[in-house]
């Protein structure tokens, strides 16, 4: 069996909250 995963990519400028962003998907996933 494989594991599937999926990509998520998210773009913009310094300072946009990418980071954040990055955080609150990771916690919401449950990773």
């Amino acid at each position: 069996m494989t594991k599937r995963g999926i990509l998520i990519v998210i773009s913009g400028p310094s300072g946009a909250g990418k980071g954040t962003i990055c955080k609150e998907l990771l916690k919401k996933m449950c990773i």
